[in-house]
């Protein structure tokens, strides 16, 4: 190939932006970035060339509690560690596709290269939304400041060390681990989660999405129409800043 990979990564790398908020859950703690990860994954069956993993990492997870909580398993607490996902497929050596969290693995976001959000000769830009560390694609980086940081390759024991729940003090803590594997290991799958396995939070996002978009209603559903209706709310005043996420957003068994 007439570009390297390493040219690639650091030429397509993510630009990630975050804004001053005084909401706690919107409020990053950009001292915290300790890097922005990547590594390389061929494409067995060559419906892409490659993709090229991101991983945004942050020190520390800082926790403010929300009705998030009760659909996302035990607690999250506090605790170091915080892994931000962007996949970056590409062909012919120019990104088709990219594939990043909206919120805590469960929902996804989806741009194509005939979207303008996913530039053919530039770094793709993203907003990291709330303390989860969510990702928006942002058109317009005024009012935001960008989150410093030159790519760094994603070695193998590294990647073990965050499986593993390595913190950047040298010892392991459990809910300090990555958590995504299969993904990592097989980007070329439907990505409609990053978790290995759907929860019942993303069961709840993607229903929640699917009656916004139109055509789906509330009934046979697992959730009650009350948790269904705070969760939305919640969803349109924190993460959904736009209508437009919707166009983005990855709905499930689509």
């Amino acid at each position: 190939m007439a570009t390297t990979y390493e040219d690639l990564a650091h030429t397509f790398a993510p630009e990630l932006y975050y804004r001053e908020s005084l909401n706690p859950f919107e409020d990053i703690t950009p001292e915290d970035m300790g890097g922005l990860y990547w590594q390389l994954i061929e494409d067995p069956v060559e419906e892409t060339d490659f993709c090229i993993q991101y991983i945004a990492y942050f020190r520390y997870q800082h926790w403010t509690p929300s009705i998030l909580d009760r659909f996302s398993g035990k607690l999250p607490g506090e605790h170091p560690n915080d892994y931000v996902p962007i996949f970056l497929y590409f062909r012919n050596e120019e990104p088709v596709k990219a594939v990043f969290d909206i919120c805590h693995y469960e929902a996804v976001g989806t741009i194509t290269a005939s979207s303008e959000l996913l530039p053919q000769d530039r770094r793709p830009k993203l907003h990291v939304r709330n303390f989860y560390r969510g990702l928006l694609p942002l058109e317009d980086e005024k009012g935001y400041s960008l989150l410093q940081g030159d790519p760094i390759l994603l070695s193998r024991e590294q990647l073990t060390c965050w499986w593993n729940g390595r913190t950047p003090d040298g010892t392991y803590d459990d809910k300090a681990k990555l958590i995504i594997k299969e993904k990592l290991k097989n980007p070329f799958q439907e990505v409609t989660t990053f978790r290995d396995n759907t929860g019942s939070l993303g069961r709840l996002f993607d229903l929640i999405f699917k009656i916004k978009k139109g055509g789906w209603t509330v009934s046979l559903s697992e959730f009650s129409p009350e948790d269904i209706d705070a969760v939305e709310k919640f969803l349109e005043q924190n993460i959904l800043e736009k209508s437009e996420v919707l166009e983005y957003v990855t709905l499930r068994g689509q």
